[in-house]
């Protein structure tokens, strides 16, 4: 037998009860405790077809599945600039997901990718830790280093970034008298940001 004709076979059998019980009982329903038991097992009962439907397996995979989820939306925050969902506040979250105010709008454009802005909720963002707000990139030191082919980095918050275009130093007004030579040595001193 299934277990669905089981079910209905058990829950008839204790309506056969109580309606012998009324029978017996001179057509009076008296609800008593062992009423209350029969009527409360008839219920029960009547869902076991359904429990067999329900994998306990799944809900917990599914649980799984959105922590991952979670996890992943957090990893594209890492090393971008991002702003809460209601506009008041934008940052940098840097690849320790640790978040950064700005202090200007040219540290805010280096640090922002070709992605742009990312927008992010208030929920989200406290996931992250708060850190110092970032060095401005207009008056934190400028390095060249001529071993490792030329590359310019820009020291901030005491993390070497890579200056991709000249450009940059142009829109920042810094000149080539402000870049500094640095040895490989010196440059491996310093963590590389984003």
């Amino acid at each position: 037998m299934t277990i669905k004709r089981i079910t209905w076979i058990n829950i008839a059998i204790i309506l056969l009860i109580l309606i012998a019980r009324w029978i017996f009982e001179l057509h009076k329903f008296v609800f008593d405790p062992l009423s209350a038991s029969l009527v409360f097992i008839c219920i029960g009962i009547s869902f076991i077809p359904f429990v067999s439907d329900i994998n306990i397996f799944s809900i917990l995979k599914i649980k799984h599945l959105d922590n991952e989820i979670r996890e992943v939306k957090i990893t594209i925050y890492k090393g971008k600039v991002v702003q809460l969902d209601d506009g008041t506040l934008e940052v940098f979250i840097d690849k320790n997901g640790i978040y950064h105010k700005f202090p200007d709008d040219e540290t805010r454009d280096f640090f922002t990718t070709q992605e742009g802005v990312l927008e992010i909720t208030k929920k989200e963002l406290k996931q992250f830790t708060k850190g110092k707000i970032l060095d401005s990139v207009l008056n934190s030191r400028i390095v060249l280093w001529e071993a490792g082919g030329g590359h310019i980095f820009i020291i901030m918050n005491n993390k070497k970034y890579h200056v991709s275009s000249a450009s940059y130093l142009v829109d920042w007004e810094r000149g080539n008298e402000q870049r500094e030579i640095i040895s490989t040595q010196e440059i491996q001193n310093f963590e590389t940001g984003k």
